[in-house]
């Protein structure tokens, strides 16, 4: 009797033993599976995330889920509902949104500049503000560049129907290109280019960088208790996400081709085109992917509440949390 109680408590102790290292396994495997969530279909523009989700995110003890967006989709209202862990979008809408009360943190700046510009075809001869006078420049009422747009405008003084003729039009490029509905539409420069090169459409670009304006691209984002629940999973997330632009930057065609992967449906020779037009716009602060200095944010959250987008100038400290993004790169500078 007291051998076979002894099988049982034997059989017993294995089987939750079992059971704990399943539980230990599977809780772990959850805990390093996370999303990121894009703020468009996929294009060039997403190639770091892509490639590093193939290629970085094991070396980094982390499973990346890449989960695209478009019309519709709003990365800042999934990451504030838990959907995603991690999201793509405008440093301009983060800020916003925090200033509408979210509590997000920025842990790596994909384009230091906005990548947003403005678009002519070159018969039109825009090349300078003079050259804008008396011209019909496209809106997008709603869209991605409006906070950017309207700074620009802000900046340069121009004025809405005495300098140029404000015209309302769709994203697509379709009737810019066939049925000239404006002399100057906005674009994000890695985007609409490609297209119309391969039209062997000529074009010129209105550039806010170009102006002194100091505007914000795409950002990483997450909610703040994210970070302090698990500092380690953001740093092994911004880690990975480092080191797939890095390779995408350094090899856009292998970029390219990752992308096919994820979305067969792309035209890659459109994409690569993209992103080698976008190029300047990705390649981080000094050099340094993700990275970026404090100061020049100052200037685009100043115009943003002047213009009455947010109440109040942000911490700048509490919602910049690039010290991910510096740890590794100082890592890398050591090993060269």
């Amino acid at each position: 009797m007291k051998n076979r109680k002894l099988v049982y408590s034997t059989i017993i102790i294995l089987v939750a033993s079992v059971i704990l290292v399943i539980y230990l396994r599977t809780d772990e495997r959850e805990r390093n599976e996370v999303s990121v969530r894009l703020n468009w279909i996929p294009s060039c523009s997403f190639v770091g995330e892509v490639l590093a989700s193939e290629k970085y995110d094991e070396d980094n003890g982390i499973s990346i889920i890449v989960n695209p967006g478009g019309p519709g989709i709003d990365p800042i209202k999934l990451i504030q509902a838990g959907t995603d862990d991690f999201g793509v979008a405008g440093a301009d809408l983060v800020l916003a949104a925090n200033d509408k009360g979210a509590d997000f943190v920025i842990v790596g700046l994909v384009s230091y500049d906005s990548p947003g510009v403005w678009l002519a075809k070159e018969e039109k001869g825009i090349s300078t503000l003079e050259d804008i006078k008396g011209k019909r420049i496209g809106e997008l009422p709603g869209g991605n560049m409006q906070y950017l747009y309207e700074v620009f405008i802000k900046k340069t003084g121009l004025e809405r129907g005495v300098d140029f003729v404000p015209v309302p039009i769709p994203f697509d490029l379709k009737n810019f290109i066939a049925k000239d509905e404006c002399d100057l539409r906005p674009v994000f420069i890695y985007d609409e280019t490609s297209e119309l090169k391969l039209r062997g459409i000529e074009y010129s670009l209105i550039e806010p960088k170009n102006f002194g304006i100091q505007f914000k691209g795409i950002c990483y984002f997450t909610k703040r208790e994210v970070l302090e629940e698990d500092p380690d999973l953001v740093r092994r997330f911004v880690n990975t996400m480092a080191a797939g632009w890095e390779a995408a930057l350094s090899n856009p065609k292998d970029a390219i081709e990752s992308l096919s992967r994820f979305d067969s449906s792309i035209n890659k020779e459109k994409e690569l085109l993209g992103l080698k037009e976008g190029m300047e716009y990705l390649d981080g602060y000094e050099g340094r992917v993700l990275d970026s200095d404090m100061e020049s944010w100052q200037y685009m959250c100043e115009m943003m509440v002047e213009l009455g987008f947010m109440r109040s100038n942000p911490d700048l400290t509490e919602v910049l949390r690039f010290e991910f993004v510096r740890e590794y790169h100082d890592k890398v500078d050591a090993r060269n």
